[in-house]
């Protein structure tokens, strides 16, 4: 849980507990109820108590948990599942080519190891029986070093106009076959429908609308697996574009009242984009606390190659942003975390606390893999570090920054560590009122300013392939309905990222 990221830095990877900061008591001090007033470039966060968001967050969260509407929606999906195995004798292929009738094997037998050269084993899943299984294609193979087969990329071509005669074909080869799985019935509720939806807020909205099409009837293919849908297939893809509309109201809001806000601090003209958008509650509970960070050791972080920037929102960002990613970090002013109570009443259990950065000692933050693909850093814990919360109602939030940079004028800002606390209270007593939050990430840019860091960069590798950014969304909208309790499970707050992905592929899975 607290490795590094590079092999000469792993002090911090192997401190004493009572270095890291985790399970640690200490006060944290209310904003209301002192004259502390945070700035930016002093103390690492500002608060927002515009209530500029607060009209697009009652409009979405009261879609959200709407209860006068359809609640639940049934679905069949039906699997086709492209796999594959070997040929290895003549006698094989003959036998093959004599169970294919049109596009479909009546019988016949396949092997999953090619290097096998007695009779057919007995287990299925080393000799898949092909009966009622759809042709999909043959493939050559060579030989190589060490038990190991190079199959070609190309299927081999066959004429239309005669039968298909596989007693030509050299030997290896693969065949790839189709086969249809148990339907699967599944009840989506609405509220996951609104989730999964609303994950595609920040997609351009003319990749948005290539997925839809996949939900217009037609077969989806995902991978190497064909799905069929039916039922309330079209009830459910009008909830995820209302999730849609209101969620990208809300971004939209965010950004434009960051903009405005820099306008005040500065007088700056500036161009506002997020990121990244997550919702999160503690509905169930919260197992454990996050652990104190800072998100990134640099902005460029985010959108490095396996980085944790979504392939899906690069083209809706860069349209906010008139310019690709490259340049715009160039021109970034600022990259702050937008954090927002979404909860009708106000925060009282399990708030987000900010440091002061002003009481933050450089030696205190090391580099550690907080979550995957993405640089973070942690805190090591000091006694004169000071961490300050409010009650947020809904709408109110933090801005603070998202990591290290330097901004005009030589301003430098270091990433703003942030965690959440549980409060002691006498024995027997729980907090009863759940904590729902949105948190987003974002950058201002200045198109006349020019950061003087030369090792901002952008993605590098900027994706060009569009069917593959629309499969992986449609990929995602499918998981959503044959998986609701995956979706609604995975906004749960806590700080074991794995175990989270690991309940949410088991229920995927099963």
């Amino acid at each position: 849980k607290w490795r590094t990221g590079s092999s000469d830095n792993t002090k911090f990877a192997y401190a004493s507990e009572d270095e890291k900061f985790v399970n640690k008591e200490l006060t944290i001090h209310d904003i209301d109820s002192s004259n502390f007033k945070p700035n930016l470039e002093t103390n690492g966060f500002e608060m927002d108590s515009t209530g500029a968001l607060k009209e697009p967050l009652d409009e979405l969260m009261h879609d959200m948990e709407r209860k006068d509407v359809k609640q639940e929606f049934k679905t069949e999906t039906v699997v086709f599942e492209n796999l594959s195995c070997y040929i290895n004798t003549t006698e094989a292929l003959l036998n093959l080519s004599d169970h294919l009738h049109g596009d479909r094997f009546n019988g016949s037998l396949c092997t999953k190891d090619l290097f096998y050269s007695g009779s057919f084993p007995l287990e299925p899943w080393n000799s898949p029986r092909l009966n009622g299984t759809k042709f999909v294609g043959l493939y050559l193979c060579q030989y190589v070093e060490w038990s190991r087969v190079n199959c070609s990329d190309e299927p081999v071509i066959f004429s239309s106009d005669e039968p298909v005669n596989f007693s030509t074909v050299p030997l290896p080869v693969k065949l790839v076959y189709e086969e249809k799985m148990s339907p699967r019935e599944t009840v989506t509720t609405r509220a996951s429908a609104m989730h999964t939806g609303a994950a595609l807020a920040l997609m351009a909205p003319e990749q948005r609308e290539e997925v839809w099409k996949q939900f217009s009837g037609e077969d989806i293919v995902v991978g190497h697996r064909t799905y069929r849908v039916h039922g309330e297939v079209a009830e459910l893809v009008e909830v995820m574009k209302t999730a849609i509309d209101l969620s990208e109201k809300l971004a939209a809001s965010v950004e434009r009242a960051s903009e405005e806000w820099w306008k005040r601090k500065t007088g700056t003209e500036t161009k506002g984009a997020c990121f990244s958008m997550n919702f999160r509650h503690t509905r169930l509970g919260m197992k454990g606390l996050p652990i104190a960070h800072v998100d990134a050791t640099s902005v460029s972080e985010w959108f490095k190659e396996g980085g944790a920037f979504p392939a899906s929102a690069l083209k809706g960002f860069e349209a906010k942003l008139g310019m690709n990613v490259s340049e715009a970090l160039t021109h970034a002013v600022v990259t702050f975390n937008e954090w927002v109570n979404a909860g009708s009443d106000p925060i009282h259990e399990l708030p987000l606390t900010i440091l002061d950065t002003s009481t933050l000692a450089e030696e205190d933050l090391e580099t550690a893999w907080v979550q995957a693909s993405l640089d973070s850093m942690s805190l090591r814990y000091s006694p004169k570090q000071r961490w300050y919360y409010k009650e947020l109602a809904r709408g109110e939030g933090y801005r603070f920054i998202t990591s290290p940079h330097e901004g005009p004028g030589g301003t430098r800002y270091g990433g703003t560590p942030h965690s959440a606390f549980r409060f002691i209270r006498k024995d027997g007593e729980t907090a009863d009122r759940p904590r729902q939050s949105y948190e987003f990430r974002c950058i201002l840019i200045d198109p006349n300013w020019t950061s003087p860091n030369k090792n901002v960069t952008g993605l590098a590798v900027e994706p060009s392939d569009e069917k593959e950014i629309v499969k992986a969304a449609t990929g995602e909208i499918m998981a959503g309905i044959m998986s609701p309790e995956a979706v609604m499970d995975a906004l749960v707050d806590t700080e074991d990222l794995q175990e989270q992905v690991d309940k949410a592929e088991a229920i995927f899975d099963s």
